[in-house]
């Protein structure tokens, strides 16, 4: 919008009292042309482009807006431009629900023309369809605190800004992939998503990270209704780039189709996994994408091991295909597969570590953490493999102590990864097997113990006596075997106790238990 001379600016308090009502647009329209003949056609023009037009106009409009602060009249310090600033602040603090409103409110104040003026409640910019969360706390603005113990309470359920769900999407999908413990509870996480998504139902990252959110849960029903939704607003949104006519809605629907495939990899579905899978295949070539094909070819030969089958042949075209469209990530991961299928075949242990020390160099120079575990996961398995305890000790111990290579949260630990739960195995069968071999005379040991300590309660409550010295000779016969010393003792101190308790003391039995003891 064009700015007005300073001098029609000056009857403004007369134009617009501070307790009128809202205008209509023919009032309006009237009090500009009364300041500012020349402005009337351009706003005019500027509201009914907003109006008829979508809500994207709208946006491109406060997105321009702050380029009128170069005017002179426009200055930030000025009433114009504080203004200005104060309607920016307002917008950029709306939460979806409310920018929808705020656009159709628009819609209507510039259809109605002469009717009735528009209710105060209509153009609020901080109204909600929830007459509960009519105002918008300055805590909720803050989106530094939106961590888990402190998004906001039950009592101030309402939508989130556009901001603040953005970077609650961020931070959860973050922990999912790194330290799920820290992320909120399935539960609590999926009512989070099914309200941004109530207010906001094209919001392509709310479905994804529903997605993972309901993988954890292993929910087949969720997790396929959450990806094909992702895809449909991520292709209706216009998020793809279309420089080739319709390309970006091919890719989003090749990519749709090849996740779907894996979805259904991970939960056994193999058949519809095939069929996924050569649907996408058949995508790709016709838009000629190297690299969806190579991701296809990857989750091939990976759902051929799924079934059991031969894919050596497969694998290593995996690996050359991507080596040949610089795709180290796909490559490596081909790499691993054939070491593991090496390992399994019975290759020499010296060509499984030299193949995968040639992909631990690039694993290092990229920083490709996930790779570099599964790498130490993979040597710790195949020195234990072939006997060497103390070198698969140490590659477990290097991949639990190490910390992920993300500059920004260098410091932490990524301990929920499949690498580190096979280390954490292979370190306990490698503890386990340094036990000596005394699990059976241990479990003896307390069966004793805990005969002794019945017959002891069966003394006191008055049992026969020859019931409690059976079950006492049966375990001496045993302790006697295995050299229990410490249990003898404790069975002849019972059995003279019995002797004793029942009136039979005898000599024989006090000098057989002094025998024992100097036997011992």
């Amino acid at each position: 919008l064009s700015t007005a001379a300073p001098g029609s600016l000056c009857n403004r308090d007369e134009a617009f009292p501070a307790n009128h009502s809202d205008l209509t647009l023919e009032q309006f329209l009237k009090i500009v042309e009364e300041c500012c003949l020349r402005m009337v056609s351009a706003v005019q023009l500027r509201l009914f482009l907003m109006a008829d037009g979508e809500l994207q106009d709208m946006e491109h409009f406060f997105t321009i807006l702050p380029g009128a602060f170069s005017d002179s009249e426009a200055f930030k310090t000025s009433v114009v431009g504080l203004f200005m600033r104060q309607m920016l602040l307002a917008y950029n603090n709306l939460s979806f629900s409310q920018v929808y409103k705020l656009y159709k409110s628009l819609q209507q104040y510039c259809r109605r023309g002469n009717q009735p003026e528009l209710s105060a409640e209509d153009m609020e910019l901080t109204s909600n369809e929830d007459p509960s969360a009519d105002r918008i706390d300055k805590d909720e603005l803050d989106t530094a605190s939106l961590h888990q113990s402190e998004l906001r309470s039950d009592e101030t359920w309402g939508p989130l800004s556009q901001k603040q769900a953005e970077y609650f999407l961020a931070r959860q999908a973050y922990l999912l992939k790194n330290d799920e413990n820290k992320a909120m509870s399935p539960a609590k996480l999926q009512d989070e998503l099914n309200n941004i998504l109530k207010f906001n139902p094209d919001f392509a990252e709310a479905h994804y990270l529903s997605y993972l959110n309901s993988m954890r849960l292993q929910d087949i029903y969720i997790s396929t209704h959450s990806l094909l939704h992702y895809f449909d607003r991520l292709i209706l949104s216009g998020g793809e780039g279309k420089s080739n006519g319709d390309e970006g809605y091919g890719r989003s629907l090749r990519y749709a189709i090849l996740n779907l495939a894996t979805l259904h990899c991970r939960f056994g579905h193999y058949q519809q996994a095939d069929l996924a899978l050569q649907e996408s295949i058949r995508i790709a070539q016709e838009a000629n994408d190297h690299v969806c094909l190579q991701h296809c070819l990857s989750w091939l030969y990976t759902l051929e091991q799924m079934k059991g089958s031969e894919s050596v042949v497969l694998t290593e075209d995996s690996v050359k295909i991507a080596a040949h469209f610089c795709l180290p990530y796909l490559a490596s991961l081909g790499s691993q597969s054939l070491v593991q299928q090496g390992a399994k075949q019975g290759m020499p242990p010296n060509k499984l570590l030299d193949a995968l020390r040639g992909t631990d160099i690039m694993h290092w120079k990229q920083s490709l953490s996930e790779l570099i575990e599964i790498s130490l996961a993979q040597t710790t398995s195949i020195w234990r493999m072939y006997g060497k305890s103390t070198m698969a000790r140490q590659q477990a111990q290097l991949l639990l102590n190490m910390n992920i290579l993300d500059p920004v949260n260098f410091s932490e630990q990524q301990n929920n990864t499949e690498a580190f739960a096979v280390a954490l195995c292979h370190l306990a069968e490698l503890h386990a097997e340094q036990v000596p071999e005394l699990p059976h005379n241990y479990m003896n040991y307390l069966a004793s113990l805990g005969i002794q300590s019945l017959v002891k309660q069966g003394a006191k409550q008055g049992m026969p006596a020859n019931k409690l010295l059976d079950a006492l000779r049966g375990t001496d016969i045993m302790h006697w075997k295995q050299s229990l010393s410490e249990l003898i003792e404790i069975s002849l101190a019972q059995t003279t106790s019995i002797w004793r308790m029942y009136g039979k003391r005898s000599e024989n039995t006090d000098s057989g238990y002094h025998q024992s003891l100097n036997r011992l």
